[in-house]
């Protein structure tokens, strides 16, 4: 994979993803134009594997993780749905009890959870993906710009 400017890792090429979006796109618009109920998530997910058909990943040695890979994406979307469902369940059942304060409640719990992440994502981008500074800039110090000296 290449990197970017910043030493991150790309692992999908642009022209890859574009077609991708622009074929998922089609697709919805057609059967949306047809009145079929579809997600676009769905086929989003199954236009990035029959792209990787087309380039013909599952015949290499790895095909049995790339398929697990697959499976687990549309399992967890089971989960998902069930874990919004049985959150919301409790948020209403917070809301109806408590009134206000079931409101008040539910939306410091929401807050505090945003946080949390957050600050968790941000400690594994500072740890995975430290800033790199890029080549031939002067640190912000200014310990490198000659002008700077008498």
């Amino acid at each position: 994979p290449s990197t970017t400017e910043t030493g991150k890792r790309i692992h999908y090429d642009t022209l890859r993803a574009s077609v991708i979006m622009a074929v998922s796109a089609s697709v919805i618009a057609f059967a949306s134009s047809k009145g079929y109920p579809v997600s676009t998530t769905y086929v989003a997910f199954a236009a990035v594997v029959a792209t990787g058909w087309g380039d013909r990943v599952f015949d290499r040695g790895d095909a049995d993780l790339k398929l697990g890979r697959a499976i687990w994406v549309v399992t967890s979307w089971f989960i998902a749905g069930f874990l919004a469902m049985f959150a919301a369940g409790v948020v209403a059942f917070l809301v109806y009890r408590l009134t206000w304060l079931g409101f008040v409640v539910c939306t410091l719990a929401n807050l505090g959870t945003r946080y949390y992440f957050k600050r968790r994502a941000d400690r594994h981008e500072a740890t995975y993906h430290p800033k790199r500074p890029k080549p031939g800039v002067a640190s912000a110090g200014g310990d490198d710009d000659p002008e700077d000296h008498d």
